[in-house]
């Protein structure tokens, strides 16, 4: 059986949605919680990032694909964040920046290529 990655983004992306709304109903209504802030704006990153990825299916290559990733990868940097804030703790740009810079050196060194994907599991 073979995953279909396209249907996987299009669920991360309702998904992230969801989340999206609920916490910026959140937001509205608890206007002086912090936390809640990174928490929304890192489901909408996660939105954005699985918009960009579902494209990959259109063909549109390595830079969509890139920037995709990257924009989940640092939705899980502002959860992290949001959950340092609830902590009472301060936010690390300079890790994120890392971890972010990171990340897209993988990714660029990685490329695309879509025979992993489509060769069936074992």
């Amino acid at each position: 059986m073979q995953l279909d990655f396209v249907t996987l983004y299009v669920v991360i992306l309702l998904n992230s949605l969801t989340l999206s709304i609920i916490w910026a109903a959140f937001c509205y209504i608890y206007r002086g919680f912090t936390a809640a802030r990174y928490w929304l704006a890192s489901t909408a990153m996660s939105t954005v990032g699985g918009l960009a990825l579902s494209l990959e299916g259109l063909g549109v290559g390595l830079p969509t694909t890139t920037l995709g990733n990257c924009l989940v990868v640092f939705s899980f940097c502002l959860t992290w964040t949001g959950a340092r804030v609830f902590y009472s703790e301060p936010p690390r740009w300079r890790a994120i920046g890392a971890i972010m810079a990171a990340s897209l050196v993988a990714m660029l060194l990685a490329g695309t290529t879509a025979r992993p994907r489509t060769s069936p599991m074992l």
